[in-house]
C-alpha cells in the first residue's frame, strides 16, 4: 500500500450528538477468490453510542497492498487479477481501519 489518504476526525464535547468512527466491521475476514472473479466486501462503519457522524469524504476507502494481485473499486468490489496474496484496507474518514486478507488461486 504506497498511498497516504487524508483523515477527518473531530473534537467534539462529550454532549455533542456528532462522533467519530469507533470502528470498522466486515462480513468477512478473509476471501479465496479464482483469478478473474469479483467480489463486494461488505463493510459498516460504526460510530461511539448513537453519535451521528459528518461525512467529510466517503464513509469508507478502499485501498489494496498489491494492485497486480487484486483490484478494489470505491464501491468495495474486488476483483481478482492473478495468483497470490494480498490485503485489502477498509478505512473510514478518521482512519480507523481494517484489514480482509485476500487470497487468489
Amino acid at each position: 500500500m504506497n498511498e497516504s489518504l487524508i483523515v477527518y476526525t473531530f473534537a467534539l464535547d462529550k454532549n455533542s450528538k456528532y462522533g467519530n468512527p469507533a470502528k470498522v466491521t466486515v462480513k468477512k475476514n478473509s476471501l479465496n477468490l479464482l483469478a478473474g472473479k469479483t467480489e463486494t466486501i461488505q463493510a459498516t462503519v460504526v460510530t461511539e453510542g448513537k453519535k451521528k457522524r459528518k461525512k467529510l469524504c466517503a464513509e469508507k476507502r478502499y485501498l489494496t497492498s498489491d494492485s497486480s494481485i487484486v483490484t478494489v473499486s470505491k464501491n468495495g468490489k474486488i476483483t481478482a487479477k492473478k495468483k497470490g496474496e494480498c490485503y485489502v484496507y477498509v478505512v473510514a474518514q478518521n482512519g480507523v481501519v481494517k484489514r480482509i486478507k485476500v487470497k487468489v488461486s
